[in-house]
């Protein structure tokens, strides 16, 4: 299954950094080496439990690139210090004692360890290029492929841009995703449905395609001759999920809203269902405040701009302020009362 083509830009990048290490050096990278690895940690915060998979887009081979992951659980992978990959989750999945089985979204061939097989759509996404062009790294939230899950991106680095794509879990997607591009129609959804291994309803996911993981068209994909910023221009969908996740891709040419960076490599927490709302950086930011249902009536592509912090980004931290009070408090007690 072929990856976005933002994806692929970044790993233009990547390959384009590596050969100006190779002709000119940094000084900063030669005096300080960086880490051979990195640490992903993915949470599963879902009331459901999750088999997340991590692959590496360039061909790295990984240690674990999928398995089991229990509701309230998280577990760390080892990525090496240059990866460029992605992480997802599958869901509604059944694995016989050889690993072989199928999953309803995200599944990768069939296969309880991916492996290097890319995730069938829809799913969401989390995208990163550790150590890319200029020694920095790029990561995102894509949608651009689907969504199937909620899913936050929290960098070690405090520097870093916390990202979180939320459609509500207490709604579900059906109040923003157009009827035709639900996994499971409406009609088919009044019926109760439960999954395989367990007797909880299905109605938590409501996984949702992109109109170019739904019908590949050219126009959807930005391909053939729509391949560029003139050209290809967000759909339905992009617009409607853009107002859902302003910090998140919604189509092929997203790049200067939805890609983030850090100075140099660093870990990461994936965390599925983090609660709270989502993300609205400065690149995000537009005009009005939506919410996912009013974001389901109106197409407009403005993103809302009023949302409160985010559960993933209030659960960082708050190192931060103690440093800012610790250096206020000398100016505090030396400035005389009026």
């Amino acid at each position: 299954m072929s990856f976005s083509r933002h994806a692929f830009l970044l790993c233009v990048l990547r390959a384009s950094a590596a050969l100006a290490n190779i002709l000119s050096p940094s000084p900063l990278s030669t005096a300080f080496p960086s880490t051979p690895t990195r640490n992903i940690k993915i949470t599963n915060n879902c009331p459901e439990d999750l088999y997340p998979a991590i692959i590496g887009s360039d061909g790295t081979p990984l240690g674990e690139t999928g398995f089991y992951l229990a509701s309230n659980d998280a577990r760390t992978v080892v990525v090496p210090s240059s990866w460029v990959g992605r992480v997802w989750a599958r869901t509604n999945c059944t694995f016989d004692g050889n690993g072989r089985g199928h999953c309803g979204t995200g599944d990768c061939d069939k296969k309880l360890v991916c492996g290097t097989t890319s995730g069938e759509k829809p799913h969401t996404i989390a995208e990163f290029t550790v150590s890319g062009y200029k020694n920095e790294t790029y990561y995102d939230i894509s949608t651009v492929d689907g969504y199937n899950v909620d899913m936050a991106i929290i960098p070690e680095d405090s520097a870093g841009a916390v990202l979180s794509c939320i459609s509500r879990p207490e709604k579900g997607a059906p109040h923003w995703c157009p009827d035709e591009l639900l996994l499971t129609p409406p009609k088919e959804k009044s019926k109760l449905f439960f999954y395989p291994d367990d007797d909880i309803p299905g109605e938590y996911f409501s996984p949702c395609h992109s109109a170019c993981s739904k019908w590949g068209r050219d126009q959807d994909c930005c391909a053939g001759e729509y391949d560029s910023p003139q050209r290809c221009k967000p759909g339905l969908y992009s617009k409607r999920i853009k107002n859902v996740c302003p910090d998140a891709y919604s189509f092929a040419y997203d790049d200067a809203l939805s890609t983030f960076t850090l100075p140099s490599g660093s870990g990461f927490e994936i965390m599925f269902c983090p609660g709270g709302k989502s993300s609205i950086t400065s690149k995000g930011r537009g005009k009005k405040c939506k919410d996912p249902e009013e974001a389901a009536a109106n197409d407009a592509a403005n993103p809302q701009d009023c949302q409160s912090k985010s559960e993933a980004e209030s659960s960082r931290s708050p190192q931060g302020y103690w440093i800012l009070l610790s250096l206020s408090l000398p100016i505090f007690l030396i400035t005389p009362f009026s």
